[in-house]
């Protein structure tokens, strides 16, 4: 597909650790076993971490948090992304060092020890622990404007505003090019700017029937799937694609059979 100057990337985003939705999951680590992207990119939420969230139910408290690091750690042993960008989901255990809770500021700097090495509030690029013996070679913080990856004119980000059209809102703030995750959904806007470019939603690999989105009406447009694409080692030139699963069935669209 690529190339002399093309190189392939995967952007693959919101896997939520137990909270993953297996047949999706075996589906993109075929996918990107065929594609063998250059540039793998998990744009965040590789954890759920959901007893740690505003707002959880007694019963999500009590939950015990090993299968959802456990469920992080094979993702990232198939995926083996170079660059890891946290999400919302995932910061959630560096705030808990914190914590009122000695048990739970304990638990959370534990994890974060394993992760990357250190107990440092803000993950830097100087990072150890699982993260760095993974092959991780960038890691970006949830954060606005340090949390964002550049890849060719692409603004990788995993995402801060939740709206309807969430690709035109991030592109406002990041450009004309970007590629976001955090809603779940696909979207692709196509800005009226004089270099160009285009922005694109990502969908997820996680469930779509997660427990705490039973009464959310935008999970109604969640989606499996993720982000590939070209970029151009030149130009920093892009396109990039979806696939995706039918909503309710386990068809694949893959654009590249349209290709062969």
């Amino acid at each position: 597909m690529a190339g002399l100057n093309w190189e392939p990337f995967v952007f693959l985003s919101d896997t939520h650790g137990d909270q993953i939705d297996r047949s999706a999951a075996a589906k993109a680590r075929e996918f990107v076993e065929d594609l063998k992207p250059k540039h793998r990119i998990h744009g965040g939420d590789l954890f759920d971490l959901r007893p740690l969230r505003k707002g959880a139910s007694g019963e999500e408290r009590r939950e015990r948090m090993q299968d959802d690091f456990i469920a992080g750690q094979e993702l990232l042993e198939w995926y083996r992304p170079d660059t890891l960008l946290l999400g919302n989901h995932d910061v959630r255990v560096w705030e808990a060092m914190d914590s009122n809770c000695g048990a739970t500021a304990t638990y959370a700097r534990d994890m974060v020890i394993a992760l990357q090495g250190t107990d440092d509030r803000e993950p830097l690029k100087d990072f150890g622990g699982l993260f760095r013996n993974l092959g991780i070679k960038t890691l970006l913080p949830y954060h606005a404007s340090k949390g964002v990856y550049r890849l060719g004119e692409i603004n990788m980000i995993h995402g801060f505003r939740a709206t309807m059209y969430p690709a035109k809102a991030h592109s406002e703030n990041y450009g004309p090019s970007v590629i976001c995750g955090h809603v779940h959904k696909c979207d692709l806007h196509i800005p009226r700017h004089v270099d160009g470019g285009m922005a694109m939603s990502a969908p997820c690999l996680a469930r779509l029937d997660m427990s705490y989105l039973d009464r959310s009406v935008a999970a109604l447009a969640h989606d499996n799937g993720l982000i590939f694409g070209v970029v151009n080692n030149r130009t920093g030139k892009w396109e990039g694609w979806f696939l995706r699963r039918q909503r309710g069935e386990n068809e694949w669209m893959d654009p590249r059979a349209k290709w062969t």
